[in-house]
């Protein structure tokens, strides 16, 4: 979490369990998802701390981008 009010400093950090780099970070619907280049997209409640609502594995390679539809769909 970032202050905007004291030039962006880091107020908190929170573990995303992602074992390879994050390829992106949405916040829609009431939750958080990430994506990530170890096969997984996460998906966590905005409670602090995030709690875990599912985890998504890709059988057929790394996951670059993630797209949120107006229909909750999530797409990969």
């Amino acid at each position: 979490m970032l202050n905007p009010k004291d030039d962006f400093k880091l107020v908190k950090s929170y573990s995303t369990e992602h074992t390879k780099g994050i390829t992106e970070v949405h916040l829609t619907h009431g939750c958080l998802i990430t994506s990530s280049t170890n096969y997984t997209v996460r998906i966590s409640s905005l409670t602090d701390p995030p709690k875990p609502i599912a985890t998504l594995r890709s059988e057929f390679g790394r996951i670059r981008s993630v797209s949120i539809t107006r229909f909750s769909a999530i797409s990969i």
